[in-house]
């Protein structure tokens, strides 16, 4: 598959100077090996600027935008009804999404349902509806390792906060390290949740976060890894703790071969030939980059969100803080030969983008006024987690065109 677009031959050509993408055997022409995962893996950050641009010469994509709400507080216990409202109904899509088809280029989701005429070409605002397609990521945009610190130290404060608040309440018995295995005192017994030190519980909720889920850990703003090897983690992870609760006892002699052959034929023949070859980028972003790569947050999508518990408040205007932008992509390898079909060898396979999501988080503030069952509570704050989020989906890649 050739890729005529200047901009994308000149990031290819760079990508091709770092060795990222090596050539196929002689025999496979035009076909472009999928770039090993040692390559991609020793700079993703060029790794992602490769792949992403390429998405432009995809047959057709689309693009969708939705708003959700959590973390919800408002005004007092009576309210309890209303912020239920929100948790339960707030959380909504507003969908402004794109698709190109064959004889046009980007459609409103409505147009496409309607059957109404398409474009000749590109809308003259497609930079500004698809940004990341246009901006290539910088060391500066990623988020500053001391920043990463602080926010996963936010998010272990947090999970111990909700740890110990779910120990009051009985529903946790026992407490895990990131490899599934209980916590042992120095009896050798598995610790007495209610009697846990602060840095047991700081072990456990490590395990938890899935930036310390994934192999290696989340070390730095930009990673990538392997998703079947993901998946393998993860099922290794349950094995251990079933067979530790001797829901298993026929894996607890076997080796970590014989473990990892064992969850390879749990997640199917399927499902390992769609993951095999399948990278996943996780980042960490900095919140200032979020205006390169998103289009701002709609105030009257945001309001309008809010109106949906208008009912019990009603909320006029609103502050936003940003506190936390990620990016996640995946990049798959089925090279499609010309009848449309994938070429089997991942080895002759190419490096295509499956999904790209940007995703940033605010803290919203405002003050309500309460209205209907709650008209008598005048004017109280509340305070909501809002994220936005933007997704690349739906990718239908040409087949090759060895003319072209």
């Amino acid at each position: 598959m050739k890729f005529t677009k200047a901009s994308v031959a000149v990031i290819l050509a760079c990508a091709l100077a770092l060795g990222l993408f090596a050539c196929a055997p002689d025999e496979e022409g035009e076909k472009t090996a999928r770039t090993p995962f040692a390559a991609a893996q020793s700079d993703p950050l060029v790794y992602l600027n490769a792949v992403i641009p390429l998405l432009k010469e995809a047959e057709g994509f689309a693009v969708e935008t939705s708003y959700g709400m959590d973390d919800i507080k408002a005004g007092n216990d009576t309210l309890q009804e209303a912020r239920n409202v929100f948790k339960n109904n707030i959380i909504d899509y507003i969908n402004s999404s794109y698709a190109k088809e064959r004889d046009g280029f980007y459609v409103s989701a409505e147009e496409a349902l309607m059957g109404m005429i398409k474009r000749d070409g590109p809308p003259a605002d497609m930079e500004k509806q698809c940004p990341a397609l246009f901006n290539a990521l910088e060391e500066s945009d990623l988020l500053d390792p001391a920043a990463m610190d602080e926010l996963i130290e936010g998010k272990i404060a947090g999970s111990i906060a909700k740890l110990d608040e779910d120990i009051g309440k009985g529903l946790v018995d026992t407490l895990r390290d990131e490899k599934g295995f209980s916590l042992k005192g120095a009896n050798g017994e598995p610790v007495a949740v209610k009697q846990a030190s602060g840095e047991q519980k700081r072990v456990h909720v490590l395990g938890q976060l899935y930036e310390a889920q994934v192999p290696g850990g989340m070390l730095t703003p930009l990673k990538l890894n392997e998703v079947l090897e993901l998946r393998v983690a993860e099922r290794l992870k349950n094995l251990e703790a079933d067979i530790e609760q001797g829901r298993n006892s026929s894996m607890k002699n076997k080796t970590d071969e014989e473990k990892r052959e064992y969850v390879l034929t749990q997640l199917g023949e399927s499902a390992v030939k769609e993951t095999s070859g399948l990278y996943q980028i996780d980042g960490k972003l900095a919140l200032e980059a979020a205006d390169k790569f998103m289009t701002p947050a709609d105030k009257a999508d945001i309001l309008a969100q809010l109106a949906k518990a208008g009912g019990y408040l009603a909320v006029e205007d609103y502050a936003l803080e940003p506190t936390e932008f990620t990016l996640f992509a995946q990049v798959n390898k089925a090279f499609l030969e010309t009848d449309g079909k994938p070429e089997p060898d991942p080895a002759l396979s190419e490096d295509m983008l499956k999904e790209l999501k940007l995703e940033i988080r605010y803290k919203l503030t405002a003050t309500a006024t309460g209205v209907g069952a709650f008209e008598g509570e005048g004017e109280f704050p509340i305070t909501l987690t809002l994220r936005k989020t933007v997704k690349y989906k739906d990718i239908k890649w040409k087949a090759a065109d060895e003319n072209a």
